[in-house]
């Protein structure tokens, strides 16, 4: 609320603020007063949080019927993440939609909900996708993309939170200005031969 802003501002000026992105940094400073954010500012750092791909990954995909070509979504069925809009990008691309997350996952034709999984068992089906497919329109800095650019997987993503910057280094980090543009990446990418270990 409004009203508690400038006094829990206040109780943080001095301390040591991290932030998981830009977009995530400069929404907090934009809450507060002038007086405040530049104040607040000065400690307010970005930095992601540490990922660690553990080595050897399992491999679920026999267990869970995949086969290639598939693509990954990550997340909870929020209106934000947008599933129905992966659902619909992986179908005309002609790839099968793999959802990993909590929650009911996909039910759309094409589609396939694991429901949740451990990190590890995660992590392996997503070294063999295709593509990770993010459709939210509201992210800081989502792990998940991290994870898999480690894992050598292209991401094909909206320009939300701080994956534009991410994508100006990355030429495998594919930002699709609308849901059309997304399945056209798709394509392309689902013809390419994966070289993965």
């Amino acid at each position: 609320p409004r009203a508690l802003r400038e006094p829990i501002a206040a109780s943080l000026i001095g301390a040591e603020l991290r932030f998981v992105s830009e977009e995530l940094r400069a929404l907090f400073l934009s809450a507060v007063s002038s007086a405040s954010a530049r104040a607040l500012g000065a400690g307010a750092t970005v930095g992601p949080a540490p990922i660690t791909i553990p080595d050897p990954l399992p491999d679920p995909r026999a267990e869970l019927g995949l086969e290639a070509p598939y693509v990954v979504f990550c997340g909870r069925p929020l209106p934000e993440k947008r599933l129905a809009a992966a659902e619909s990008i992986a179908r005309r691309a002609g790839a099968t939609l793999v959802c990993i997350g909590p929650g009911p996952g996909a039910a759309a034709p094409g589609s396939r909900a694991t429901g949740p999984l451990g990190s590890a068992r995660a992590l392996g089906l997503l070294r063999h996708a295709a593509a990770l497919l993010v459709t939210s329109t509201s992210e800081g800095a989502p792990t998940v993309v991290r994870e898999a650019r480690a894992l050598r997987v292209p991401v094909v993503a909206r320009a939300s939170g701080d994956l534009r910057a991410w994508a100006a280094r990355d030429p495998e980090i594919l930002i699709a200005e609308s849901d059309e543009a997304a399945v056209a990446l798709l394509v392309t990418l689902l013809r390419r031969p994966l070289r993965r270990p």
